[in-house]
């Protein structure tokens, strides 16, 4: 028995942001990577997202330069490795049926303004 893990790759204009494999199949409790690679250096955050069947996203987590941030209800199983600025990988440990999802990885620049306070 095999789960199907869906990575979608896509080519944006600017950065051309690939993924690979394209399709996973996985047995049960093995593990499942995923790789994300893009073209433009001045891009320092690299995003992972998952949607299942019941077409929620969500937030895996994001590796902000080689600096991992993932968020609380993935820590346990999934593993983001890499450099924001160049390459990263989604690593799926144990995978359940509940993995068998579409699996996204977006690069951004990160900006200062995510920083900023409100105004007192």
């Amino acid at each position: 028995f095999h789960f199907l893990i869906l990575s979608l790759s896509t080519d944006f204009s600017d950065g051309n942001v690939h993924q690979s494999p394209p399709s996973l199949f996985e047995s049960p409790g093995r593990s499942a990577e995923l790789q994300c690679s893009h073209d433009d250096s001045s891009y320092t955050r690299m995003y992972w997202y998952q949607q299942t069947r019941k077409g929620a996203l969500e937030l895996i987590g994001y590796l902000s330069y080689k600096d991992v941030f993932p968020e609380e209800k993935f820590k346990k199983r999934f593993n983001l490795t890499g450099d924001a600025e160049k390459a990263g990988s989604l690593t799926i440990s144990s995978v359940t049926a509940e993995d068998s999802a579409v699996y996204f990885c977006a690069a951004s620049i990160h900006s200062a303004a995510d920083h900023l306070s409100p105004l007192q």
